[in-house]
């Protein structure tokens, strides 16, 4: 429907699919709650599931759907309300990681696989270059680290 231009119809397809699997997704966050209490063992991963309420997949594919209108637009007028949209929602996943944190998350993978494929599509030359890789020390790692906990903590403590 994103592709297709009808985000409203999109956005709306989404909130019916949160609403029919809302019950459902907190039974079962209520279940396996009850189960880590039982069995004293936490399952981040299926939790990370569950928590998505069944509807994060839909925000994926809504992003996805979002960066080759958010190129195109940018390419033809140098300004682009989808890349705003495509941002916005970027940060909102950003700022809810699951995971250990060890690996890059897979709707990243996703969005990168897009842009590939999207600029596999078009003559233009890609609009994101990579990154120069940067080798980190393990000193430089653990400073990282230690300063990245203490924000944590100072965060927590507010």
């Amino acid at each position: 429907m994103i592709q297709a231009g009808r985000t409203a119809a999109a956005e709306t397809w989404r909130r019916a699919i949160a609403e029919k699997t809302s019950d459902v997704a907190t039974w079962h966050l209520k279940r396996l709650a009850e189960l880590n209490a039982e069995y004293g063992l936490r399952l981040a991963t299926i939790q990370d599931r569950l928590e998505e309420r069944f509807v994060r997949p839909l925000a994926i594919d809504r992003m996805r759907a979002l960066i080759r209108p958010a190129m195109q637009e940018v390419r033809a007028t140098g300004t682009s309300p989808s890349f705003e949209l495509l941002e916005h929602e970027v940060v909102e996943f950003a700022d809810a990681p699951t995971g250990a944190g060890l690996d890059v998350p897979r709707w990243l993978v996703d969005l990168e696989e897009e842009i590939a494929r999207s600029e596999e599509a078009t003559d233009a030359p890609p609009l994101i270059w990579p990154a120069e890789q940067v080798r980190l020390t393990w000193e430089e790692i653990d400073r990282q680290l230690k300063e990245w906990l203490d924000d944590k903590r100072l965060a927590d403590d507010e």
